[in-house]
């Protein structure tokens, strides 16, 4: 099995997340011997012009006190944070977002990713791709998020099939993203995001994520959850009483990808997913085997609701 990245994910910064505990929950992450932070040049995507890029700015602010602390992967394109699908992904604009990066982060920059394109055109595409390919002898990874069409960015340059690294919703409502991209794309490198399920709680009113993106779970989804965290199972054998825990552990024990994106809002929050993760790392591979088909179990269940 492939070893699994933990990567910090900022999209909540400026949001549910104050400065202030932004840096204290990076603080942390670093502290615990991890690099990877994941950003767009629209976050948070809170339908506030004025908090455009603010994620960014506090990200840069963190990294100009703690030089080469961190490896920074950028999302760009999206030209606003309203939640809309307009986005500038000229040659140009891509060398000028990353001169602006390199500028704030230096060393720290590690790859920057397309953001969302719904675009059809393919000699758009091309210009993007031919873009970013121009990146990479600079030394910097590539990658996609939130594509339309797959296959245009391949062929626009089938040679970098294995090079992109694709960021993907997954958990265990969906894979529908990830079947797309591989398609086209069966060796690039898959990090997951959302995996969190927008921030499922077993009770209704606890989860402050779900909240403030507006998303609903139904009760019988919640229950599932909840017979599997109060049953005499492999999660209580390995001492997963959460349902983070469930989460981390789907995504973990898919070979497909190679980071988790995580998104903590808090200390608290930050420090149980660091515990599961080394719980992970520290399995056995019968306990891992057992986890495996518990997963596949739960997942089956889980479909049948629909």
């Amino acid at each position: 099995m492939k070893t699994k990245k933990l990567i910090l994910g900022t999209a909540l910064w400026g949001w549910a997340i104050s400065r202030a505990e932004a840096f204290y929950i990076l603080d942390r992450f670093v502290e615990a011997g991890n690099s990877y932070v994941d950003c767009a040049t629209n976050y948070p995507i809170n339908k506030s012009k004025k908090d455009y890029g603010l994620a960014l700015r506090w990200l840069s602010q963190w990294c100009s006190m703690h030089r080469n602390s961190i490896l920074v992967l950028v999302k760009i394109g999206s030209v606003d944070n309203l939640g809309s699908s307009s986005i500038n992904l000229s040659k140009k604009y891509i060398f000028s977002e990353y001169d602006d990066l390199l500028l704030n982060f230096g060393n720290s920059l590690a790859c920057i990713s397309v953001h969302w394109d719904n675009r059809k055109n393919s000699d758009l595409i091309k210009e993007t791709v031919f873009a970013l390919n121009e990146l990479r002898s600079r030394d910097i990874d590539i990658g996609l998020s939130g594509i339309e069409n797959p296959k245009d960015y391949y062929e626009s340059m089938p040679e970098l099939a294995d090079c992109w690294i694709i960021q993907c919703k997954e958990n265990l409502l969906t894979n529908n993203a990830r079947l797309k991209y591989q398609k086209f794309f069966p060796k690039a490198r898959y990090c997951a995001y959302g995996i969190n399920i927008g921030g499922l709680k077993v009770a209704r009113d606890d989860s402050v994520s779900a909240k403030i993106r507006g998303i609903e779970h139904p009760n019988r989804l919640r229950k599932v959850f909840y017979d599997a965290l109060n049953n005499n199972n492999i999660l209580s054998d390995i001492g997963f009483n959460t349902i983070n825990d469930i989460n981390m552990s789907f995504i973990y024990t898919n070979p497909a990808y190679d980071g988790i994106i995580i998104g903590p809002r808090n200390l608290e929050q930050l420090n149980s997913t660091l515990k599961t993760f080394h719980l992970l790392n520290s399995l056995s591979l019968d306990d891992r085997v057992d986890l495996i088909d518990f997963l596949r179990g739960l997942q089956e269940q889980i479909k049948r609701l629909d």
